[in-house]
């Protein structure tokens, strides 16, 4: 039999776990592309106790709470769901993304070959989506195309890297 899980709105005393399941999952997922530095960096400023106690506390005054966590048998926090609702999020999709893919092909230092869009709905009852945009090089092999993109382990980079990058986007997205 498989384990039992609890899924309930996120309060204020889940913010030091769902710090901890942030950096245990973006260690796993981005631990072979990024450094362990940027990632801590990353984790440090995106899930600080700032910024979850101002998500949960928009999430409250919602009439339908957007803020999750999971809990296991023993009432330990093991996986958080945070959905951010945005009004007329689907019909401005094709227009934002077709600037994001036109300011990355001018902010990497290498065009890419292809610039994959990939669209995440996970529930009828959530009006919410999520969009990966992703750059797929010249020189990945051949097996990473598609959705296997997320598969592919490139070589990590380091903090400074990543700046250039999100200052050249930014540039090239305000113009």
């Amino acid at each position: 039999m498989g384990m039992t899980y609890t899924i309930r709105p996120v309060e204020t005393d889940d913010i030091e776990s769902i710090s901890a399941v942030a950096t245990k999952s973006w260690h796993h997922t981005y631990g072979s592309i990024y450094s362990q530095e940027t990632i801590r960096q990353f984790v440090e400023r995106s899930y600080s106790w700032n910024n979850l106690s101002g998500a949960i506390e928009r999430d409250s005054a919602r009439g339908q709470r957007l803020f999750h966590v999971a809990l296991d048998a023993d009432g330990i926090v093991v996986a958080f769901s945070h959905v951010v609702p945005y009004d007329d999020e689907a019909e401005r999709f094709g227009v934002i993304s077709k600037r994001v893919v036109q300011a990355m092909r001018l902010a990497l230092p290498n065009p890419p070959e292809k610039i994959y869009s990939m669209l995440f709905a996970e529930s009828a009852h959530c009006p919410h989506i999520h969009f990966h945009i992703v750059p797929r090089l010249y020189t990945h092999p051949i097996e990473f195309r598609g959705s296997q993109i997320f598969d592919f382990n490139g070589p990590a980079v380091g903090i400074e890297v990543v700046e250039e990058f999100v200052t050249a986007m930014r540039d090239r997205l305000a113009e």
